[in-house]
């Protein structure tokens, strides 16, 4: 579809442009042809069809199995990131000499036996990013970091270890515009409570819009950069209120929420190509896309 989609998309803005190069409309289209698709949207001139690309906030548990053998760690695929806190516990057993499965170690490992790396000897212990070796046991735990996370058995030796022990991560997956749109308390799905945190639920104006928090959100961006940046900021302002970590996104939020009090939708809209707020506003809402995706597991969520 996409294949299909973006080589119109590319002879409409050429269309729309009259008189400017290629040149001049390349540095924000492949961006604004992502934000569109990411949107759920089609450009107006295509398609008016709207299209829910989000699935709901969910729990999810990624599993794990770690040899007792495994001297070079087990690298999981899961990305962490901080925004959304994920929870492991693990369980098993692992054997690390000549009695083996006799005389075992859990995730927790073994300190009456010794230490090493500063925890007990045959532990489970992660890397997140390739940072400093964190202590995991059997948890609940969290670990702290941006990154993959790599899980190892805390030894020096593995020839004459045994067993496995098994681990689950457990987080939320957020989600993004496609499925707020649908979720307030005018439906069709299922309502999301986080919506009654706004002045007046999907009723709330929606800055210097003159529309609705809901309206904007069913209003097909058109190349319009500032439709662009609204749906992004809205799914970002509504998971932070059901519970996300803003942290990452705080300087982009403010800014973003002070280009929407200043500029309406008809000015963005006559702005040119080139131009350094449309600029601004796509690479705003670039980043708050990221945002929004980067709250979940590219294993399970996405």
């Amino acid at each position: 579809m996409k294949k299909l989609i973006l080589p119109l998309l590319a002879v409409l803005i050429l269309g729309s442009c009259g008189m400017e190069s290629m040149t001049d409309t390349q540095p924000n289209q492949n961006l604004e042809n992502n934000l569109l698709l990411k949107n759920g949207f089609i450009a107006q001139e295509e398609s008016s069809s709207l299209t829910d690309l989000n699935s709901a906030r969910v729990q999810v548990t990624d599993q794990y199995t770690i040899l007792g053998t495994m001297s070079e760690g087990l690298a999981t695929g899961f990305i962490l990131n901080e925004s959304v806190p994920a929870v492991i516990t693990a369980s098993g057993e692992v054997g690390f000499y000549f009695a083996g499965l006799g005389d075992p170690a859990t995730p927790n490992g073994r300190p009456d036996v010794g230490s090493s790396n500063g925890f007990p000897v045959v532990s489970l212990v992660a890397r997140v990013g390739g940072g400093d070796l964190q202590f995991v046991g059997t948890g609940p735990t969290q670990l702290t970091g941006t990154g993959e996370v790599v899980f190892y058995v805390n030894d020096s030796f593995f020839g004459d270890n045994s067993g496995s022990w098994n681990i689950q991560i457990a987080y939320e997956c957020y989600p993004g515009p496609g499925y707020w749109k649908t979720h307030s308390e005018l439906g069709p799905a299922q309502y999301d409570k986080t919506w009654a945190l706004l002045s007046n639920g999907a009723s709330t104006s929606f800055y210097l819009s003159g529309s609705t928090w809901l309206q904007v959100f069913n209003t097909a961006p058109a190349r319009n950069a500032y439709y662009q940046l609204a749906h992004h900021f809205m799914a970002a302002k509504l998971n932070v209120l059901s519970g996300a970590n803003p942290s990452a996104v705080s300087a982009e939020l403010n800014t973003a929420e002070a280009l929407l009090n200043t500029y309406t939708p008809a000015q963005v809209g006559a702005l040119s190509m080139k131009s350094p707020v449309r600029t601004q506003m796509l690479t705003l809402a670039s980043n708050l896309d990221n945002y929004n995706n980067s709250l979940s597991s590219p294993v399970s969520c996405n």
